[in-house]
């Protein structure tokens, strides 16, 4: 007997029931276990050998098996979820770490810079108050020099955060259409007679996948129209604006590979772009 195959019917018969209504369920013998009408029989003849196997051992008349299969099933089900979903999160945030660390070290720069601004505009006001004529000319020549260097450095600062910006999005998205392409298959190769909703796009998706698939549209457009001036990193995950933050905030905890995304404990050393050592002079 082939219990490969067998344990793969076994699951693909509740993960079918997790997707119907209860008109369209039968209980399995006198349990409490649920599939879709018809297949009960099938349930039971499949969890008494999968059992039997997994056990070793003779089943006893007064022993559960199709719950304590259900129930195993059902928890290696839930545990794959987990993986799969954890995987992704710790690849994207493996692939996104540098940038966002260089995206922090760039906004501290840029604060610092715009610190400078006030007090070169408070200098300028001061240096009207020079009597000497020629003295405060060279002040305010001086001062305008140092003013023209921060905008040319503040310019060099809000491309390369926009660069990373673009370039963790970018990121974002990629896993986000393997989300969405991934609840799309699921719908496909779900057999007949499962709930059925459409998704904000209009295409067709399990009920059951509704709350997820429609974050990851509402997200992806998010995602899509982010403007390059004022840039806020949202979990250390990704990019949006301000107005954004309370709406994105609400759809990653409905998005299960965004909700628990956990930071890297190993510590790299970020990679060196062209002008860092310029920004890293900037004070």
């Amino acid at each position: 007997m082939n219990y490969d195959l067998l344990k793969t019917t076994l699951i693909e018969i509740i993960k079918e029931a997790a997707n119907l209504d209860s008109a369209s369920l039968e209980r399995v013998g006198n349990t409490e276990v649920f599939v879709k009408k018809g297949r009960s029989k099938e349930f039971d003849v499949n969890a008494y050998f999968y059992y039997e196997h997994e056990n070793n051992q003779k089943i006893d008349s007064n022993v559960d098996y199709i719950t304590a299969t259900f129930n195993s099933l059902k928890n290696e089900i839930l545990s794959e979820n987990t993986e799969y979903n954890n995987s992704k999160s710790y690849d994207l945030a493996s692939t996104n770490k540098n940038n966002i660390e260089r995206f922090k070290a760039l906004k501290s720069s840029l604060n610092t810079i715009l610190s400078n601004f006030a007090s070169i505009n408070r200098d300028l006001t001061k240096s009207l108050n020079i009597t000497d004529l020629k003295l405060r000319q060279d002040t305010l020549n001086n001062l305008n020099a140092e003013q023209n260097r921060l905008l040319e450095n503040q310019k060099i600062l809000q491309n390369q955060i926009i660069e990373i910006k673009n370039n963790v999005n970018a990121e974002v998205k990629k896993v986000i259409a393997e989300l969405m392409k991934n609840i799309l298959i699921n719908y496909r190769t779900t057999t007949r007679g499962t709930k059925i909703a459409f998704g904000l796009d209009g295409k067709s998706i399990l009920e059951n996948d509704k709350e997820e698939y429609d974050s990851l549209y509402v997200l992806l457009q998010i995602l899509n129209n982010v403007k390059d001036d004022d840039i806020i990193c949202v979990q250390d995950m990704l990019f949006i604006n301000p107005h954004q933050l309370e709406t994105v905030e609400k759809l990653l905890t409905k998005i299960p590979v965004f909700k628990n995304l956990e930071p890297i404990p190993k510590k790299e050393e970020p990679q060196v772009k062209p002008n860092d050592e310029l920004i890293a002079k900037i004070v």
